[in-house]
This record gives structure tokens, sequence and C-alpha cells, in this order.
């Protein structure tokens, strides 16, 4: 059971969750040959879950949570062509807003004590972006893009004090954490892509591209003790790729090729630490790191009905 016989304390045993969402795409064919599409979502999600950490008869540490999210986004794109049909081009905009709640409450009998709070959640996304495909010949196509995001992220902590041995101050908290503190998160960027395709023959084509983009910047969600409360940035990726796709012998036999090269900087990463007694980690971002790789993709039907990849 979820029962404390020494304190009387216990949980329902529970593990739900409820969702619930909708979307909405609206397509329009102007009188002007631009297409127009609107991306429309809402979803929304509410749980109620216990964690038994001991998994034994002893309370060792117990954790509810009634967490409750809801987000709605909206994407809106706009389609055309320009110079006789040699230039696909798409523009638009995104917006995404979210708040989430944790709502838990932390049973701690070893330490004595135990803890609740909301820890609310406010995250918002708004970017826009354009991108384009310029046939420059039958061979020959140019990509570019680039789009502009603005990302914000706030985390309010609440370690508000509840004692199972006796009464509290009303407002007692968790040393370090009076006035419920919030930590904030932004992430302001542009990100390119550049690329070149070319075909060598109607089954041959190579391609090099180079692109950028990132993993937004955070907030560490669970910390020991208000010394792990801080934010992190975003994680920046420049990506660099060339390579090769074709088939052979009236396409029963499909090769392509790559290298590529991924340049990080900042990049996140999760590091234990051990605060206020306790053991458990925090993001940070660490320097720069390097990745280079090949690709050898080989698929043949030497013979009908058989497959090899």
């Amino acid at each position: 059971s979820y029962a404390d016989q020494k304190t009387g304390i216990s949980f329902p045993a529970v593990n739900n969750v409820t969702s619930w969402g909708f979307s909405h795409k609206l397509q329009w064919e102007s009188p002007l040959g631009v297409q127009v599409k609107n991306i429309l979502a809402f979803r929304k999600y509410t749980g109620e879950f216990i964690e038994g950490w001991g998994n034994s008869p002893i309370q060792v540490n117990d954790n509810y949570f009634r967490p409750e999210h809801n987000q709605l986004s909206d994407e809106l794109q706009i389609i055309g062509k320009a110079f006789g049909g040699k230039l696909d081009w798409v523009g638009g905009a995104y917006y995404y807003d979210a708040h989430t709640e944790l709502n838990d409450f932390i049973y701690l009998p070893e330490f004595g004590f135990a803890f609740y709070g909301k820890d609310p959640v406010q995250d918002s996304d708004k970017s826009v972006f354009l991108h384009g495909v310029y046939h420059a010949t039958d061979a020959l196509n140019l990509e570019v893009g680039v789009r502009r995001t603005s990302e914000e992220k706030s985390y309010t902590f609440n370690r508000n004090l509840t004692s199972i041995f006796g009464a509290v101050p009303p407002g007692a908290t968790i040393p370090g954490f009076e006035g419920n503190p919030t930590s904030k998160a932004t992430t302001d960027r542009n990100d390119y892509r550049l690329s070149a395709q070319y075909k060598f023959a109607p089954d041959l084509m190579g391609y090099v591209q180079w692109a950028t983009g990132f993993k937004g910047g955070g907030i560490n969600p669970r910390p020991s003790g208000i010394s792990d409360v801080h934010s992190f940035a975003a994680e920046d990726l420049s990506s660099y790729e060339v390579g090769v796709k074709s088939e052979w012998l009236d396409h029963r036999l499909r090769l392509n090729v790559d290298g590529y090269v991924s340049d990080y900087t900042n990049l996140q990463l999760s590091i234990p630490v051990f605060s206020n007694g306790a053991a458990g980690s925090t993001v940070s971002n660490a320097g720069k790191v390097q990745i280079k790789g090949a690709e050898i993709e080989v698929q043949a039907i030497p013979v009908p009905g058989m497959l090899i990849n």
C-alpha cells in the first residue's frame, strides 16, 4: 500500500492521464495563385499518479503528483511560385504558448517533513520563416532558408513545508525558496539553410548542404537546493553534409553515400550534484563538440521477391 503506518499519511494507488485536443487545417487557393495554409491546434492533459521510491513496507520517499498542461499553437504558411515557375517559395509564422503545473506533494519521512507546490511553467515560442527552392536548370536546384525564433520560458518553484511530526509556521518553505523564486530562459536567434542538388543523370543526384539549428534554453526542473535554480542557454548546431543518391540496374540497386560534420557549441549536459543532503542533477552548458561521420546505404533486389538492405 501507499500508507505510512507510523504517521498515518497515505496516498491513493493511482496512475491516470486524461488528455484531449483538436487541430484544424485551413487551405485556400487564392485568385493570385498563392496558396494559404493555416494549422491551428490545442491540447490539454491532466493526470494523477503516485511514486513509491522505497518499494518496501517502510515508507522512504513517496511522491504524489497531479500535473496539468495546456498548449495552443498556430502555424501560417503562404506558398507560391515566381520567375515563371523557376522559384518555389514558402513563408510564414509560428506561434506556441503553453502552461504547465506539476502540483506535487513530496513525502520525506526520513527527514521528518514533506513539501508541496504548484511549480507553474510558462513557455512561449514565436518565429517567422522564409524558404525557397530555385530551379536554375533542369539539373540544378538551389535552396535557401532563414528562420527567426524567439523563445521564453519561466519556472516558479514552490517548496511549501508541511511537517509530519508537528506544526510548522505558516508560509514556511525549504530554506532558500522563500518568496517562490522564478527562473527565466530566453532564446533569440536566426537560423539558416543553404543547399544545392545536381542531377548528373536521371538516377544519379549529388548534393551539398549547410544548416544551423538549436535546442532551446531552459531551467533545471527539480532542484535539490536553491543553488540548483538557474537557467541554461540554448545549444547551437552547425551541420555540413555532402552526398550522392543513386539507383542502378533498372532501379534494382540503390546506393546512397554521404559524409557529415556537426559542430556543437554550448552543449547541454546533465551533471550530477549533491545539494542540501540530496543527490540530483543539474543541466549546464559545456564547451564545443564536433561529430564527424559517413553513411552508406545499399538496397538491392537481386531476384524478384528478395530484398537485401
